[in-house]
C-alpha cells in the first residue's frame, strides 16, 4: 500500500519549492503549434516575437492552500499579462512556458485550450491566471 502524504507536508513542500525557485522564473509565450510533454525543452518552443513582448517575472505567489475536494496543494500566481504594443500580425500564440533563468531549464509549458490565440490590434493581450498544483 502506498503512503499518503499529509496535508501539512504537501503545503510546506510547495511553499518551500516556490520560495527557493520562483524568483528565478520567467513566464513566456510560444508561437509554434506544439503540445509539450515531459521531455520538452525550451528549444522545442518558438518564443513569441510580437511588438511589446517580453518574458515576465513572477510577481507573487500566494501561500499554498489545500483543496479538500481534489486532495491537493495549490499555489496561485499573480496574473501575468502580455500585450501587443503595435498593430500588426496577426500573431498566433499557442501556449505559455515557465523558464528557470538560474538553472537554465524549462520548468513547465502548456498549450492553450483552443489554441491559437491571435493578437492583431494594439492592446490585444493574453492574461495568464495560473495555479500550481501538487497532488497528495
Amino acid at each position: 500500500m502506498a503512503a499518503k502524504i499529509v496535508e501539512a507536508a504537501i503545503l510546506e513542500a510547495l511553499d518551500d519549492y516556490n520560495a527557493a525557485h520562483a524568483a528565478d522564473w520567467e513566464f513566456g509565450l510560444y508561437e509554434n503549434n506544439f503540445t509539450p510533454d515531459v521531455n520538452t525543452v525550451l528549444g522545442d518552443l518558438t518564443e513569441a516575437s510580437f511588438p511589446g513582448y517580453a518574458r515576465q517575472p513572477v510577481a507573487a505567489i500566494a501561500a499554498a492552500a489545500y483543496d479538500n475536494v481534489d486532495s491537493r496543494g495549490e499555489a496561485v500566481f499573480d496574473p501575468i499579462t502580455f500585450v501587443l504594443s503595435t498593430d500588426g500580425g496577426p500573431y498566433d500564440m499557442y501556449g505559455y512556458f515557465v523558464y528557470d533563468t538560474v538553472a537554465a531549464r524549462l520548468v513547465w509549458a502548456n498549450i492553450f485550450p483552443g489554441a491559437p490565440i491571435t493578437l492583431a490590434l494594439t492592446g490585444d493581450g493574453i492574461r495568464l491566471n495560473l495555479t500550481e498544483i501538487m497532488p497528495s
